[in-house]
């Protein structure tokens, strides 16, 4: 596989590395998240171990990880107090429920001719900082 072109020989190399790396650890509680202030390479070579692990099954590795990665640690009781300010009462009743509750495993979505005209004219919001005012 090396002699296939320098990136199998990288993918072949790295791969073969990954195989040994111990990923354990990513299950381990993270204290001082917020304030970190790089990702951690060792972290990296952990996550990509995992991936090679489960065969690049991110579904698998996230069963698997649990805890932060499936908001096992969030504090749903002060969630309200910090987005009150911010959101309306009926979006916070449906934020309680899904993050309660779970959401609807399917969805059924019926969209008017000009709700989706109007998306489509407003485009692809790529992120919020770009259209701060629309996600105001």
């Amino acid at each position: 596989m090396c002699l296939v072109s320098k990136r199998f020989s990288k993918v072949t190399t790295e791969t073969r590395r990954l195989l040994f790396v111990d990923f354990t650890p990513l299950r381990q509680l993270r204290m001082g998240y917020a304030t970190q202030m790089e990702v951690s390479l060792e972290r990296v070579d952990m996550m990509a171990a995992a991936m090679i692990h489960y065969g690049l099954n991110p579904n698998m590795l996230v069963r698997y990880l649990g805890g932060e990665y499936t908001g096992a640690y969030r504090d749903i009781k002060m969630l309200p107090e910090k987005l009150m300010p911010h959101v309306p009462v009926d979006d916070m009743r449906q934020i309680t429920r899904i993050l309660t509750s779970g959401c609807p495993a399917d969805f059924a979505l019926e969209e008017s001719a000009a709700s989706k005209a109007l998306m489509i004219k407003r485009g692809n919001q790529k992120n919020f900082v770009m259209n701060e005012e629309k996600v105001r």
